[in-house]
């Protein structure tokens, strides 16, 4: 595609909006030519000997400035930037009607490109993002718990300024963030203070696979669900040596709760113990 070509097409057909894509940009063709002979070179050859390869080569780019020159005097304003599809020194051009351009009517699909693939959170961000996620996630999941059945409620929730979207306009869903979890707790995080909750956190770390527990945190606001549960009970089987129903974890779904009963259990075995123990020695005594 040449300059001469470009013209020829809007002064016949005289479209509202039309683009190219992949032209080779003049300015850096002779670069980009000079990087695949180095790379591809099967024999070490001097900067005299390439020198005369690329001079052998002919010039079939476009300069940039001839471009916005043909869109000035045609009427156009011109959109210019590297080629979407990835290879160097290439470039896409769209021209829009001036008129339109200047009413933002025509948005192009370099323009859409360019708004999809920005992420703006690496620019600034919203002061008071966490109090409204904050807000919302509780919202969302009284909303939905309204009406789906449990097993369908998510186990995680995350608050996106816009959704990644293809080129299609459908939902780009290997560009949206993973799921935290922890960020769907409507709960300000506490560390865990005693023995016993640093130890419960840990094993719910492990089962949840997440790496802050508070202990305010709820275990199935975490994306806790009944298999989970039972393998939390068989690590504080292993722990803390008790046994406790599954139907605890259900009443004390939080690090604090929870903690109370395993230290009371904890404490009415030592005090079985003690007793039996007493038993034993009044026994042999008699």
């Amino acid at each position: 595609m040449s300059v001469a070509e470009i013209e020829q097409k809007l002064t016949e057909e005289k479209p509202e909006a039309i683009g190219w894509s992949q032209l080779v940009n003049k300015r850096v063709e002779r670069d980009v030519a000079a990087v695949e002979l180095l790379s591809k070179a099967e024999k070490k050859e001097n900067v005299q000997q390439l020198r005369k390869k690329l001079e052998s080569q002919a010039v079939k780019g476009i300069d940039p400035e001839e471009l916005y020159k043909l869109s000035e005097v045609r009427g156009y304003a011109l959109e210019l930037c590297w080629s979407g599809s990835g290879v160097k020194g290439r470039m896409d051009a769209v021209f829009v009607r001036r008129a339109l351009a200047a009413e933002e009517i025509v948005l192009t699909p370099l323009t859409q490109k360019s708004v999809r693939e920005v992420n703006w959170q690496n620019y600034g961000n919203n002061p008071l993002g966490y109090e409204i996620s904050k807000g919302l996630i509780p919202k969302w999941k009284e909303y939905l718990s309204e009406r789906l059945p449990e097993y369908m409620l998510p186990s995680g929730y995350v608050v996106l300024s816009e959704m990644a979207l293809t080129a299609n306009g459908k939902v780009d869903r290997k560009a949206l963030a993973a799921v935290d979890v922890s960020s769907s707790v409507s709960t300000e995080f506490v560390a865990p203070e005693t023995k016993t909750q640093k130890g419960l956190a840990q094993i719910w770390g492990q089962v949840l696979g997440i790496e802050k527990v508070g202990i305010h945190d709820n275990f199935f606001d975490l994306g806790g669900h009944s298999l989970m549960a039972t393998k939390v009970l068989a690590r504080i089987d292993d722990n803390f040596e008790i046994e406790l129903p599954l139907i605890n974890l259900f009443e004390a779904a939080n690090i604090k709760e929870l903690s109370v009963l395993v230290d009371n259990m904890i404490w009415a075995n030592s005090a079985s113990s003690s007793l039996n123990n007493n038993d034993n020695s009044e026994s042999g005594e008699i």
